[in-house]
């Protein structure tokens, strides 16, 4: 071994011991716990190995199962109910926002610390010179290097497949935030008019609906149509976690006052496990369909059932689309000013605060990125119902963009905009 691997075999030996949790040094707590996780379709406890750092979940991993999940006779043999949510491998999560800045700056600190024993131990001399010469070169090296510019992305014209989904979850009945199902229906006939190849994915209560609108449109043959109930999407596993949490929330007398935002009480994310399930499982939809491709595209957009809120005007003219996005890109649009930047959001200023950032509305993307995007949203999902956190795909979504930037195209707009923002030629398309 010669000295230069020595000394690299050295720093890399200091590197291992920084607590992540701290700026000083020393091994990294860790601890296992086993927690049983009940599958609901196979009606199967499997345990779930999770292990913390410092109190925070990193890995999770499941001990084997004697049984699988078993898929619904209606749904497709592709439509795999999996249980990726739940079967997670054992790698490190990379989206913890609240404390992912403390520990870049203690290894930063660390790395430092190590560059400046190194330097001591390179001088031969203790005379004045020699220090005041080292102490710059250490000063010269911490300065940070300026970023290289982002490419400007190109967006392309694309061939297409939109995926939708709507399930009920009796918000018919509810006082606050009511939207019958018939209101749904009305909405959704804007979605079902397009004239672009279209998977979509529903209960009982819409299957004939959707199938026979696209029927009557003459577009049965752009069309697939899947009957799923929200017992069969794989997040559902925690309905029960998720319906504790929001329960809690609600008994206790001053979260909603010194925590979160009054007004927030009567949300939906707040107030119904179902509701966040339902609105977490787009990516899953999405990912499914992406591997089985009935119609051979390269991208993959999801569109919420009610999206445009019965709006005509937002959609393209005569109903065709021509979308356009760039290469390897998930693109979401942002709802917040161009000024305010994403970054700066954690989950402290997300949670039960009434303030939308990103629609989650409309999602957009090629396979890969659409099985990354489905990748973090679940972990995050289930890291969040360990921590005692649920809510809805908006702040998921922000989470994941602060955690993996590069994967994402924002775009600022607003809630609808979709078909002006990502077209050919947004004026022509949309009369």
């Amino acid at each position: 071994m010669n000295i230069s691997e020595q000394k690299y075999r050295e720093k890399q030996e200091k590197l291992n011991k920084i607590d992540l949790g701290s700026t000083t040094t020393g091994f990294r707590k860790e601890t296992t716990i086993t927690v049983p996780v009940t599958t609901p379709t196979a009606h199967t406890t499997e345990l779930l190995e999770i292990t913390t750092q410092n109190g925070i979940p990193v890995t999770v991993q499941d001990t084997p199962a004697t049984t699988v999940w078993n898929e619904h006779p209606k749904v497709p043999e592709w439509f795999v109910l999996d249980s990726s949510t739940r079967k997670i491998e054992t790698t490190t999560l990379k989206t913890l926002p609240e404390t992912t800045t403390s520990w870049v700056s203690a290894i930063q600190t660390t790395t430092e610390e190590i560059k400046e024993e190194e330097e001591e131990t390179t001088t031969t001399t203790s005379t004045e010179p020699t220090t005041t010469a080292t102490e710059t070169t250490s000063a010269r090296s911490r300065q940070r290097q300026p970023e290289p510019a982002t490419p400007e992305l190109k967006n392309e014209e694309r061939d297409v497949t939109i995926v939708t989904g709507l399930i009920d979850i009796g918000r018919g009945d509810w006082w606050q935030y009511r939207r019958p199902l018939e209101k749904y229906h009305m909405f959704m006939e804007n979605v079902l008019s397009l004239r672009n190849k279209m998977v979509i994915f529903v209960d009982d209560h819409s299957y004939d609906f959707a199938l026979s609108y696209r029927k009557k449109l003459g577009l049965e043959d752009m069309t697939r149509v899947y009957k799923i109930s929200i017992e069969e999407l794989p997040l559902y596993g925690y309905i029960n976690e998720a319906r504790e949490i929001i329960k809690a929330e609600l008994a206790n007398d001053t979260f909603y006052s010194k925590v979160a935002d009054e007004d927030m009480k009567t949300h939906p994310e707040s107030k119904s496990a179902e509701y966040n399930i339902v609105v977490n499982s787009k990516t899953h939809f999405l990912h499914n369909v992406t591997i089985d491709n009935p119609f051979d595209t390269d991208y993959f957009i999801w569109l919420d059932a009610g999206y445009g809120h019965g709006n005509q005007s937002v959609f393209p003219y005569n109903n065709v689309w021509r979308p356009a996005f760039p290469d390897k890109k998930i693109s979401l649009i942002k709802l917040t000013p161009v000024y305010d930047k994403l970054s700066s959001y954690n989950l402290d200023k997300l949670y039960r605060k009434n303030w939308a950032v990103l629609s989650g509305g409309f999602i957009a993307g090629d396979k890969h990125s659409i099985g990354q995007l489905h990748h973090l949203i679940s972990r995050k999902f289930v890291q969040l119902i360990y921590q005692k956190y649920v809510d809805d795909d908006q702040t998921l979504l922000v989470l994941a963009v602060n955690g993996h930037p590069h994967l994402f195209n924002i775009v600022h707009g607003d809630w609808f905009d979709a078909f002006k923002l990502f077209s050919v030629d947004a004026e022509e398309q949309l009369g």
